[in-house]
């Protein structure tokens, strides 16, 4: 899996299942988890071609996730959503290899235009 696959990460369950549902409604692959650790496990497992993570999260920050992946995958596209002030977060981030940060609520057409120019979605069938 890489080509139109997601990672999603958010430590809100519900933000989490929601974003998936419309992920997937689009034609994108995603695998959603809670945390930055599940996350890094999740990717020893299979390949994504996106990252989205929350910012704030217990046990490991956004950033800190974003600085893993970045490492281990340089080409990986990384999305940060925030409710947070962005001007705390814009600098760490974008020194972490973040290519864009959504604030939150979430604006989910928004998040299409993010998509669309770096993540194709999957052909579908017929």
């Amino acid at each position: 899996m890489s080509r139109g696959s997601i990672l999603l990460v958010d430590d809100d369950l519900h933000s989490l299942r929601i974003l998936s549902m419309m992920l997937e409604s689009r034609g994108y692959r995603v695998r959603a988890v809670s945390d930055g650790t599940q996350a890094l496990e999740m990717m020893k497992l299979d390949r994504f071609g996106m990252l989205i993570t929350d910012f704030e999260m217990p046990r490991m920050s956004g950033v800190e996730l974003a600085i893993e992946v970045r490492a281990q995958h340089p080409d990986m596209q990384v999305v940060m959503v925030t409710g947070s002030n962005l001007q705390d977060i814009i600098v760490p981030a974008v020194q972490a290899g973040v290519s864009a940060i959504i604030r939150k609520p979430l604006d989910f057409a928004e998040l299409m235009d993010v998509l669309g120019p770096s993540l194709p979605a999957p052909a579908t069938p017929g």
